[in-house]
């Protein structure tokens, strides 16, 4: 369940921040929002969190194996 939670709140914040670079780059370009950019947007977002949450996924597991080191 620990594990569950970490990736959610992953998932949440990659979708987040990838969100707001895109916005923010549509919006410097003044791309007209319509439904079919709205899509692709969201999409590509989607993709990018999945990515960058299946990369901490493998971090979570690598960490799980591997005993700390102190010092």
């Amino acid at each position: 369940m620990k594990r569950f939670l970490i990736l959610l709140i992953a998932f949440i914040v990659f979708l987040n921040v990838v969100m707001f670079i895109i916005a923010g780059i549509m919006a410097a370009l003044g791309v007209n929002v319509g439904p079919v950019e709205l899509a692709l947007f969201l999409l590509v977002a989607i993709s990018i969190s999945i990515f960058g949450t299946k990369k901490v996924a493998r971090r979570l597991d690598q960490a799980e194996k591997e005993p700390p080191t102190y010092g």
